[in-house]
Order: structure tokens, then sequence, then C-alpha cells
């Protein structure tokens, strides 16, 4: 009897402890969807508002956690970042599927979005994004950006040089999935072609790790046209790996020039986000421009004389073997143009100022900038082949 009696008290114990669990987090739900809604009204009033969100979207045959390097930097730096899971069915379902996380997140509510994108990602963005007004900035990192009516089988058939090109069987295998579309299948990359093609530039062991963890990307999914672009009212960056054998750099030029993005090129494969992923950061956070998808306002919303298309955007040079630069692609932006020290000027101010990067292995990836008498030699340099590109 005293073990039943023991048994019994033991259940009715832990009844009540998940009854008070349930009820505890009940109001903390309420509570957060309140603090949520008292956010957002303080947001929409101005008065600084509150600090960018970023939210990640990766692309085909990976996951959330391509991202983790960026992530790191990102919460480092001080940023809340979300990367929900992309769920690779269908342009148009994996695009609201996004959208709604957005617009009914109650964690998201009142706060501005940077909304980045990898490969297939930047198409999900590009539609995502659409008629969410907390979305400042889209940063396609590798990715397509499509306009209404394209499709991504038709953006990579338009120029050649995709290792994803050729005979579709002797790049994939295929596997029927249920629920989907008559003959629909799901697509694996073959291992072997994973090292030289969609993670070229990784270590090996770091490709056979991506190769064995793909998620598939469903085969319709490459024909199914974009919708209204996002892009076309929301300002853009582009990162653009140099080296990408997925989708050829010349494609990834002409969708992000189209889009009117600020573009930044990498030495990199078509997982920069991997294996530049300080370079990738810089561009969603940089740490040392007074505009950009980091500050949460957009280059044009600043007014004239602080960071607007009058301005000269920062123009970025490396270490020779690396390469990075990045450039302005804004109509009516002048161009720098590099002195024989690789330093370049921002200007639009009184005087200018001189802001280069370093991307040297011994000290990793750097940015700094120069002011003050020291430097006027530098200034007037610079300054002068700025005024003759402009």
């Amino acid at each position: 009897m005293s073990i039943s009696w023991a048994v019994h008290r033991t259940r009715l114990l832990l009844i009540i402890f998940a009854a008070v669990l349930a009820v505890a987090g009940l109001l903390a739900l309420t509570s957060q969807g309140a603090s949520a809604r008292t956010s957002g009204s303080r947001a929409s009033h101005g008065g600084g508002g509150p600090k960018p969100v970023i939210v990640l979207e990766h692309g085909a045959w990976a996951d959330g956690s391509s991202w983790d390097r960026v992530i790191r930097r990102l919460q480092n730096a001080g940023f809340t970042v979300y990367a929900p899971p992309n769920p690779l069915r269908g342009l148009p379902s994996d695009s609201a599927y996004l959208h709604d996380f957005l617009t009914q997140n109650a964690a998201l509510a009142g706060h501005p979005v940077i909304l980045v994108g990898h490969s297939y990602g930047g198409a999900v963005i590009t539609n995502a994004a659409v008629g969410d007004p907390e979305v400042k900035a889209l940063v396609f990192v590798d990715a397509f950006i499509p306009d209404q009516g394209e499709t991504l089988g038709g953006l990579l058939g338009s120029v050649p040089g995709s290792c994803l090109g050729g005979n579709p069987a002797d790049v994939f295998n295929f596997v029927p999935y249920p629920g989907g579309p008559p003959g629909d299948v799901d697509t694996y990359i073959k291992p072997a072609l994973v090292p030289g093609c969609f993670a070229s530039g990784l270590p090996g062991p770091a490709a056979a790790i991506i190769a064995a963890t793909q998620r598939p990307l469903a085969a319709s999914t490459l024909g199914e046209p974009s919708g209204t672009p996002a892009w076309k009212t929301i300002p853009s960056w582009a990162v653009i790996g140099t080296a990408d054998k997925v989708i050829p750099p010349a494609l990834l030029q002409s969708m992000a020039q189209r889009a009117g993005a600020r573009i930044t090129d990498v030495n990199a494969g078509h997982l920069s986000l991997i294996s530049r992923a300080d370079t990738v950061t810089r561009v969603i956070a940089p740490p040392i421009t007074s505009c950009g998808p980091g500050t949460g306002r957009p280059p044009h919303s600043y007014p004239s004389g602080s960071c607007g298309p009058a301005e000269t955007v920062v123009l970025l040079d490396v270490h020779p073997r690396l390469a990075d630069t990045e450039r302005d692609t804004r109509a009516g932006g002048p161009r720098a143009q590099t002195d024989p020290c690789r330093i370049f000027a921002i200007g639009g101010h009184a005087g200018h100022s001189v802001v280069w990067r370093t991307d040297r292995p011994d000290l990793g990836d750097s940015t700094r900038e120069r002011r003050g008498v020291a430097d006027r030699a530098d200034r007037r340099r610079c300054a002068r082949r700025v005024q003759s590109a402009a």
C-alpha cells in the first residue's frame, strides 16, 4: 500500500508541476507579445528606433548551419540574428514561409530587418520581402536576384559555365518525395561533384560534410517563375564570388547591377559565406560607415551631405592575393579610383577622409579609418583621383 500511495503521490505532483509550467509559459508568451506590440508602437513614432534584426536565408543543398561563421560574428557585434529553415519545396511556398516568419513573428515586431539570402535564398528573399515595410535592406550573397517572370533554370541557362549544368542525371541523384506534384523529385548533388563544384575552395573534409548533410531542392523549383521583386523598392547589397562555379560570376554581376546593388567582389567560390565570413559579415553590418545595411538605414534615407547618392561610396582594396573590391553601382554615384598606395577616398563632406581595408593573412580582416594632419597628402591625392573619376 505504501508503494502504491507513493506512486500515486508522485503522479499527482508531476501533474501539478506540469500545470504550473503551462500557465507560466502562457503568461510569458502573452507578456512577450505585449512587449513586442509596445516596441512596435514606439518604433513607429521615431525617436532613434531599435537596432536592426538580421534574418539569414540559406540556399539549396544546405541548411542554416552554412551561416554559422557569419552568425557568430554578427552576434559578437551585438546583433540579434535568425536563420530560419528554408523548406526547399518551391519558390512560391518557400517565399510564403519566409514572409510569414517576417510578418507574423512577435520577436520581429517593431524591428527593422536586414534580410540576407545565399544562392537560391536570394530568389526567396526577393519574393518574401514584398509587402513587409520592416525590411530595410536586402543582401544577396552569391545569390540569384530574379526579376518578375524569370526562373532559376532560365537564368542559369542564359550564361554558360555553371558546374550544375549539363545532363541532370550526371549531376544529381533523384529521389521521389511524398505529397509533391506528379513527377516531381528531390535533387541531391552527386557527392563526388560537391568538392570541386558546390564547395569549391573549401578544405576536402569540410566539403565532404557538406555533401553528406545537403538538404535537397525540389526539381520543380527551377522552373517556377519569380514574382514582383522586392529589390525594386528596397536598397540592396551583393557579394559576388569571383570564383563561383555554381552561378557564373557574369550572371551574378548582371543581376546585381540590374538591382542597383552595391557590389563587393570576393575571391571565393559559391560558399563565400563560409570561406570569407569576415567579408560577408562586413557587408551585412559594416563597422565604420554611417550608411549601409548594418545601420538599419538605407543610403537614400540620409540627408544630402551625410551619406546619400551624391556621396562617394567607400571603396575597398585588400591584399593582392585576395583581391576584394567594393564598388558603387548607384546612378549618379561617383566612382573612386585607386592610387599607388591602394587607398580610396570618401567625399561629400568638407575635406576628405581616407578609408582602407586590409586582409593580411597574419592579421586577419580589418577595416580602419584615418583622419588628421598626417593624412592630408593622402587625402589630396585621393581627392584628386575621386574628382577626376566623378
